[in-house]
């Protein structure tokens, strides 16, 4: 009797019937005045009972044949409209399955796709998703039922994509926008890189362009080495061509191990992942020294003289006592060439200079990657840096065991590695911002990628309140796009 009496002020409801039902998911009060939905309890139990019936639907035909009309009670009425608005469901329903299949079946099909052309056509499907779901939405309702609809996974991709999709359609439309062709290059590396090169960085482009005007990117290809990074700059190759994203350049030739203090302007043999780069404590001062590192083995950062001519000198000191008499005639006058130059620029040549070993004094722990950190420190007070709340020796070992434990055994050394990062959040939180950075120094030289994010989250934060905005954008780039392997020009 109350399901009757529940479907009687259903029927005598004078809004509009939602064409959801009882399945609808809305909590808009704006759409509850307009429309109305029946009891979520009695939909239920009535469509199993409507599903019963179903098949006696024959039977009650011949019954109802059978009964004269005005022996049919009141309550027959109310079950009839009952039946009928059951019904009603039960056809809604086998329209929001046929909806589901049409959508299964165009998800199937897109998966077959490469997932290079589904990049490409994310925004088609979004479309065509959307509009399967319009056909079957009257007009009254498709305003309010699709406004107030939750966003989907496949509408909540992320930004970089679609803009990536956006810049497709206009490229080909002819009306990208595109880099100037001539610009103040010294300016355009600045607002790009984030960081000014030094000037031993021009001068060797221009030593460079004397050994081979007409590629000074590929002077040194005797040795194995091509100017890269900042350096593709001054060769042109960033006029007049379609405009990367900010993201975008940060990455240009950003190995996997790089912390955001290395800059690289050097690319060596692929089958290590040889670099070499400029390092900076702050991205607003001069760089400290120059840094390598060999990608394809570890992500350790060594110092190699505090000039760019320094680190290519040294270089060929060591391949040269590899090489075969015959091409060591070759780079012995490029090293004679290179010592020359440097001593008329007045260029120290040494590994550690009186520089380096002022900035060694400094530094308030060396972390995995061998680097150094120097950030403001007060030695009386001890703020400005404390040591993590584990070794790095017992932090390594975490995380190399993290990567290779199985599911299980992964639960207990997440917690124990959660311990260590909220132990580091308190340190930040009491002004000790050098442990954020040595914790995510370390998390990116551990290479362990289900960390990245927490990298990105205590550099960014750290970066920041050191007034280093700019390490903070170039480490939350990196860790979104973290790139194995030597092919990271993004031209």
């Amino acid at each position: 009797m109350a399901d009757t009496d529940n479907y009687s002020v259903y029927n005598n409801d004078p809004r509009i019937p939602c064409k959801y039902g009882a399945k609808c998911y809305q909590k808009n009060s704006a759409h509850h005045e307009k429309y109305k939905h029946p009891n979520k309890r009695l939909h239920t139990t009535k469509l199993t009972r409507l599903t019963n019936k179903k098949q006696k639907t024959q039977e009650l035909s011949k019954k109802a044949e059978k009964t004269p009309r005005n022996d049919i009670s009141d309550s027959e009425d109310e079950k009839q409209t009952e039946e009928q608005f059951l019904r009603n469901e039960l056809n809604q329903n086998d329209e929001n399955n046929q909806l589901s299949k049409k959508k299964v079946q165009f998800i199937q099909e897109n998966s077959k796709k490469t997932p290079k052309t589904l990049d490409k056509q994310k925004a088609h499907q979004d479309t065509s998703i959307q509009q399967i779901s319009c056909n079957d939405i009257s007009d009254s309702e498709d305003e309010n039922q699709i406004e107030d609809q939750p966003v989907s996974n496949t509408s909540i991709e992320k930004d970089e994509d679609k803009q990536l999709d956006e810049k497709e359609v206009q490229a080909s439309q002819g009306n990208f926008k595109r880099t100037p062709k001539t610009f103040d290059k010294g300016e355009f590396i600045k607002s790009k890189f984030l960081v000014e090169m030094p000037a031993d960085f021009y001068q060797f482009w221009e030593y460079c362009k004397d050994l081979n005007n007409d590629d000074p990117s590929d002077a040194l290809k005797d040795m194995s080495l091509k100017l890269v990074g900042p350096y593709d700059v001054l060769a042109g190759k960033f006029s007049d061509i379609i405009e990367p994203s900010s993201e975008q350049y940060l990455l240009h030739w950003r190995y996997y191990y790089d912390i955001p203090e290395f800059q690289t302007v050097i690319k060596g043999d692929d089958s290590s992942g040889f670099h070499i780069g400029y390092f900076r404590d702050t991205p607003n001062d001069k760089p400290v020294f120059m840094a390598k590192n060999s990608a394809e083995k570890n992500g350790e950062i060594t110092c190699t003289g505090d000039n760019i001519f320094a680190a290519v000198f040294l270089y060929l000191e060591e391949i040269m006592k590899k090489v075969n008499p015959f091409k060591k005639m070759n780079l012995m006058k490029i090293q004679s060439s290179l010592k020359s130059k440097a001593e008329e620029l007045d260029l120290s040549l040494s590994a550690i200079t009186p520089e380096i070993k002022k900035r060694n004094n400094k530094i308030v722990t060396r972390c995995l990657n061998k680097a150094g950190l120097v950030v403001p420190y007060d030695r009386k007070t001890q703020q400005g840096y404390r040591e993590l709340s584990v070794s790095s020796k017992k932090l390594i070992s975490l995380l190399q065991e993290y990567k290779v434990a199985p599911n299980e055994k992964k639960l207990i050394i997440k917690t124990q590695l959660e311990e260590v990062f909220r132990w580091a959040s308190i340190a930040l939180d009491e002004c000790d911002f050098g442990t954020g950075i040595e914790l995510g120094w370390d998390l990116i030289y551990s290479g362990t990628e289900e960390f990245d994010s927490v990298a990105a989250r205590f550099l960014g934060s750290s970066y920041r309140l050191l007034q280093r905005d700019a390490f903070a954008e170039i480490a939350e780039a990196h860790m979104k796009d973290r790139r194995k392997g030597c092919k990271l020009s993004i031209i």
